[in-house]
């Protein structure tokens, strides 16, 4: 999230989000964002660093997830 994205961003409020996923559904978004090609990507603003740098998170948080009982997410 380069400077035009990140910019944008903080001129809205930037507030954090925080969101509660389960592991496949962070998976599931984590692929679709390797879907995006790297023309996408520029348009966006974002960088192969900014995407390697999410899906970094991702994986660290599927990896929190996994230890989560699925009971505790409402779903058997």
């Amino acid at each position: 999230m380069t400077g035009g994205l990140g910019e944008r961003w903080r001129r809205r409020g930037g507030r954090t989000v925080r969101l509660a996923l389960v592991f496949d559904d962070i998976m599931e978004f984590a692929l679709a964002l390797l879907s995006v090609p790297p023309d996408e990507l520029e348009t966006l603003g974002w960088t192969f660093a900014d995407r390697k740098r999410l899906l970094d998170h991702f994986l660290r948080s599927g990896k929190a997830a996994q230890r989560v009982p699925r009971m505790r997410w409402g779903r058997a």
